[in-house]
């Protein structure tokens, strides 16, 4: 599936809209994550969906209030003024001095206005709107970006891989009902012939096996990207097929949990042929 979003960076700073992991908008380098890549969703004025989350989380003014700064969040959409934008070019020629248009984003019906404070490039600096003046700071390049990701479902019982809660950092993998959720959607990076990395669109963060336990086993969990062999897979398989999704790093399969009563964990198993181990890949 192709997931069609935005970007947006500051002409000031450079920096990249970020959701962090307390759903406030930051500004850090672009990492080419869900969490700096935005749906519009157009309901009289724009709404913007955070790829990070789903279409029900939407950029929010925090408090309400628009006649006064207001720091940026994700939020439920509830279609209030806070949370609904104008683009506005705002460059004279038609281009920035590098080729691109710039907007300004501000909330419809004001002049409060997308702003990083004070211009200052620190990661981390938040985004909030504020009475609009035209500076570098309050100016947005906007870039579509496209990414192609699939979704991968046990065929052992119909549930698929899962990010629990949206999570941005360490987090185990479950498998779960299929939602839509942006957190249940991969990408897969290729390694050459049939070794992927598998990205989550969510957080950016890569499929990876632990080292082996004493039980025989490995855990699966999101971690950075990283040279280790427990982070590649060998996915026979593409987009309609199905098979095993075998860990580079241990040579065991991924799997869920097999038998009744079992539990959401996606670990790394011995074997290969069992229902539990097979998976099918949903573009």
């Amino acid at each position: 599936m192709d997931i069609e979003s935005f970007k947006f960076t500051n002409e000031a700073t450079h920096k990249v809209v970020t959701v962090t992991s307390n759903k406030l908008l930051r500004q850090y380098p672009d990492d080419d994550s869900g969490r700096q890549r935005f749906l519009r969703l157009t309901l009289g004025t724009t709404q913007l969906a955070s790829r990070a989350y789903n279409r029900n989380s939407v950029i929010d003014a925090i408090g309400g209030d628009l006649t006064v700064p207001a720091v940026l969040q994700i939020y439920p959409s509830h279609g209030g003024p806070n949370q609904r934008w104008t683009f506005n070019e705002e460059d004279a020629s038609g281009s920035g001095p590098r080729g691109y248009r710039l907007y300004s984003i501000k909330a419809a019906g004001t002049e409060m206005a997308w702003d990083v404070p004070y211009g200052d490039p620190a990661d981390g600096n938040y985004i909030q709107i504020f009475p609009y003046h035209g500076h570098a700071n309050q100016l947005w390049r906007m870039e579509p970006k496209t990414i192609t990701a699939v979704v991968l479902k046990s065929l052992q019982n119909n549930r698929v891989l899962d990010v629990p809660g949206f999570a941005f950092g360490h987090a185990f993998i479950q498998h779960y009902a299929e939602n839509g959720g942006f957190n249940q959607a991969w990408e897969l990076v290729d390694q050459g012939g049939n070794e992927k990395k598998i990205r989550s669109v969510s957080s950016g963060r890569y499929l990876t096996s632990s080292i082996i336990t004493t039980d025989g086993d490995a855990y699966v969990y999101q971690g950075p990207s990283n040279t280790d062999p427990n982070q590649i897979w060998i996915i026979p398989f593409g987009p309609g097929g199905n098979g095993t999704i075998r860990n580079k790093g241990t040579d065991l399969a991924l799997s869920v949990d097999p038998g009744p009563g079992a539990g959401n964990n996606v670990r790394c198993l011995p074997g290969g042929g069992a229902g539990h181990q097979q998976w099918t890949m949903i573009a």
